[in-house]
């Protein structure tokens, strides 16, 4: 391996490498010079569901039948790239050819990230259009499937609607303190989460992707009638979700009929029911 001699990573690895580089992101210099302390928890490894569980035998055969399927439509879209591709890679570029349509475009990303000049044939738009579209459908397309998305995403969204609900029902915090949570995960799981909310527009996600989910509580004051009821028959205030992916807002399909997302957010503020049932 190259890693080593290339000093790729520290010869000692700490987990909280990337924990410490978060909180000084977000506190400044003069903060942590001020002593301010971050209170943090780091979920075991035991609590993975960021990517697709691939032991479950079901999900496997859903997703071998949906790349086969894809392997066969794409073959005539990639040929006619043959000409152009071929004298590159040393062979006709395929789904499942060696090398495969994925690592070669992720080849490209990589190098088109870091400044690393490519061949002018893999710096040609349309081509790389091409190439994009024909592994996003490989990657992507089981999502199609009602049971692959359950299956593929449905733990993940699953602990993310407990996760909101939790802070949604402890407005004081006695129990849940949470306040920010980060995952760190591959850019299929985050393509993952926008096709299992058919948010995801066909395009792979770029380096440093991220998807944000926030949680809003409606600042309408309460009635003064509700003043005089005891805490328990006190009506709630309601609770607004929004997803934005790379600093975008996204509308969800989900959200969009009328009463399921905030008056004035262009559907792009969800109503928190609308949310859960979109992820359930």
């Amino acid at each position: 391996s190259l890693v080593r001699p290339l000093s790729f990573m520290p010869l000692h690895f700490s987990l909280s490498m990337s924990l410490h580089q978060i909180v000084e992101g977000l506190w400044g210099k003069e903060k942590r010079e001020e002593g301010a302390k971050v209170e943090y928890l780091v979920r075991g490894w035991q609590d993975e569901d960021l990517y697709p569980n691939t032991s479950c035998k079901r999900l496997r055969a859903l997703d071998s039948a949906s790349i086969a399927a894809t392997t066969k439509e794409q073959a005539p879209i990639l040929a006619a790239l043959d000409s152009v591709l071929e004298p590159v890679v040393g062979a006709p570029l395929r789904i499942d050819s060696s090398p495969r349509a994925s690592g070669v475009l992720d080849t490209v990303l990589v190098c088109r990230a870091h400044g690393i000049k490519l061949p002018k044939e893999l710096e040609d738009p349309k081509t790389l259009r091409l190439l994009e579209g024909a592994i996003c459908h490989e990657w992507f397309d089981g999502y199609k499937n009602l049971e692959f998305r359950k299956l593929a995403m449905g733990r993940l969204l699953s602990s993310l609607r407990q996760t909101l609900e939790a802070k949604a029902n402890d407005p004081l915090e006695k129990v849940e303190k949470t306040r920010l949570a980060v995952y760190s995960c591959h850019d299929t799981s985050i393509a993952g989460i926008l096709n299992a909310l058919d948010a995801f527009d066909s395009r792979w996600p770029p380096f440093t992707s991220h998807v944000a989910v926030e949680l809003f509580r409606s600042a309408s004051p309460p009635s003064i009638l509700s003043a005089f009821l005891p805490s328990v028959l006190r009506p709630s205030q309601p609770h607004y979700v929004r997803l934005r992916f790379n600093a975008r807002n996204l509308r969800l399909p989900a959200c969009a009929p009328e009463g399921k997302h905030l008056p004035g957010s262009n559907g792009e503020v969800c109503t928190f029911e609308a949310f859960k049932d979109a992820v359930r």
